[in-house]
């Protein structure tokens, strides 16, 4: 089974009149329902909903230095059950 990852990216005035960038990732183009990454000038948040998690620039830099690494290793589904 195959990752995708589809971006799409835009900006937004805030009512200051700064722009806000946003870039969003989906692990399923084909849907809207799967958790999103959306990083914006502020932060990034994963998730869905209301099941979302807010990280740092700083900290999602670390997340991501860590997978590029290999800090982080894939889940054995069969043991986690």
């Amino acid at each position: 089974m195959g990752l995708t990852l589809q971006s799409t990216g835009g900006f937004t005035l805030d009512a200051k009149g700064e722009m806000n960038v946003k870039k969003h990732y989906s692990l399923c183009p084909n849907c809207d329902n799967c958790p999103k990454v959306v990083i914006t000038s502020e932060c990034v948040c994963i998730g869905e909903d209301e099941n979302v998690v807010r990280l740092s620039h700083d900290e999602w830099n670390e997340l991501v230095t860590a997978v590029r690494r290999g800090d982080l290793a894939p889940v054995d589904v069969e043991t986690t059950r």
